[in-house]
């Protein structure tokens, strides 16, 4: 019986250029490393930017950057983040950290804005309100 699924599996080629990036995504294949989690394809599928369901065709052989052997359907984690992600993620994470244990050292300078706006609202529906009782 065929699987429904792969009916809607779409066929991919996989540039060599591509395939290059992607394994120097990779610390390892499944021959060289115990850690070998990641299938190959979702690591292609990263690469190309095509998330879903598809199966690859590979311009060319891919081998593993560490022993050289052929890339198999597992490989290693991905390489640890470089140092420019991690410049980017820590200033983000030290904010969402300090939002939530002080949240009104950012809610307090909302304050005024946000009572204004408030009082505008009110007067608004106040002349709407009025404006309606004379109408009926």
């Amino acid at each position: 019986m065929l699987d429904p699924d792969f009916l809607l599996c779409e066929l991919l080629t996989v540039p060599s250029d591509v395939a290059t990036r992607a394994a120097a995504e990779i610390s390892g294949c499944e021959a060289c490393s115990a850690d070998a989690e990641l299938p190959f394809d979702w690591i292609l599928a990263d690469a190309m930017h095509r998330p879903g369901m598809f199966e690859f065709v590979l311009a060319a052989p891919v081998r593993c950057p560490l022993c050289h052997g052929p890339v198999t359907e597992k490989n290693a984690s991905m390489t640890d983040l470089t140092r420019r992600e991690w410049a980017v993620l820590v200033p983000i994470i030290a904010i969402a950290v300090l939002m939530g244990v002080w949240p009104n050292l950012f809610l307090r300078p909302m304050g005024p804005s946000i009572e204004r706006m408030l009082n505008q609202t009110k007067r608004e529906t106040m002349i709407e309100a009025h404006a309606g009782r004379r109408g009926n």
